[in-house]
């Protein structure tokens, strides 16, 4: 479980892979996604939750080409 306003998250990042960042609230509504090119062979994904997101519970999903690696729950603090 992350609380912050900035999440930093380090994966292995294979080179010239596309990855797709989703986060849902937990009623499994999309509340955002973005997408990362990589170039470099390792390296850590940023994103910064927005102001209009409320306090709570989030889940973030990470995609590589359309294949699920990973889901994280996240805290949105005040």
């Amino acid at each position: 479980i992350v609380n912050n306003t900035v999440f930093l998250y380090s994966e292995h990042l294979n080179k010239k892979n596309n990855y797709k960042l989703y986060i849902h609230d937990v009623n499994g509504k999309l509340i955002m996604n973005k997408m990362i090119n990589s170039n470099k062979s390792s390296g850590a994904i940023q994103f910064h939750f927005d102001n209009d997101m409320l306090p709570g519970n989030y889940f973030l999903s990470i995609k590589k080409d359309g294949e699920l690696l990973k889901v994280i729950k996240v805290f949105k603090g005040l």
